[in-house]
């Protein structure tokens, strides 16, 4: 059975069975037991939202607004989660041309996987009109709390990576688990990675004008080196602007 096929925290029982006798056939004796084991993964989710409009102004690098560490439902064998905040997830309505906009991307680890989630790769589908409209030396990543990781590459070449076809990849042990092994939510916001960027509006927006970006999580493992647990265009969010 493939690890993509199984949902996080699915209880697996199995039935050992002993038999014992003499010879073939003769005075068995037939002992049953049932064992039941627990399946665990690690499971992101993404979501993106716009944090910050600014009226046509460079890029100025500035603190976040604190720690995420809000934990995600976990459904059994349901779609991979997303977080719906009403403080992070926010579509834009009545910008201006040439506005710069911020944009938030969160990344969750949700699930008990003991070892948590590695070799991340994520990307931001960007419509054609907001093509190079990216503010170089905008992108930047942090921990859940609050923490700036450092970009897998120099910052100009994360920026092409995640704006690109293959995405941006983060190598290694990059997320803990969402859930200890006592059932506890994870609060310390380890298992949470996200970034912020900022975008230039096109100056010839007319109103009415509508850019929807995607966030993706193009793939992750389990274990450094691991075998993919998911497929392109399966965990994803949108976010709209419109002017």
């Amino acid at each position: 059975v493939a690890d993509t096929a199984l949902a996080d925290g699915l209880i697996i029982t199995n039935m050992v069975e002993a038999v014992d006798s003499d010879a073939p056939g003769a005075n068995q004796s037939i002992s049953q037991e049932l064992v039941q084991l627990r399946y665990t993964r690690p499971v992101l989710n993404i979501s993106n939202g716009v944090i910050d409009v600014s009226e046509e102004k460079a890029y100025e690098p500035k603190p976040l607004f604190g720690p995420i560490t809000t934990p995600v439902q976990i459904v059994s064998g349901d779609e991979p989660s997303q977080r719906w905040d009403d403080i992070y997830d926010h579509d834009v309505a009545g910008l201006d041309a040439g506005d710069v906009v911020t944009y938030l991307v969160i990344v969750e680890n949700s699930g008990r996987g003991k070892d948590g989630a590695f070799d991340i790769r994520l990307r931001e589908n960007l419509p054609p009109e907001l093509e190079g409209m990216v503010v170089a030396g905008s992108l930047r990543a942090f921990t859940g709390d609050g923490k700036v990781r450092n970009l897998p590459l120099s910052q100009t070449e994360s920026e092409a990576a995640l704006f690109g076809a293959e995405g941006l990849l983060f190598e290694g042990h990059v997320l803990r688990r969402g859930i200890e092994e006592n059932g506890d939510v994870n609060g310390d916001g380890d298992n949470i990675l996200y970034l912020t960027y900022d975008v230039v509006l096109p100056p010839n927006s007319e109103s009415g004008a509508t850019y929807v970006i995607t966030s993706e999580v193009v793939g992750y493992t389990a274990y450094e080196g691991g075998a993919q647990m998911t497929s392109s265009g399966l965990i994803t969010d949108d976010v709209e602007v419109s002017v």
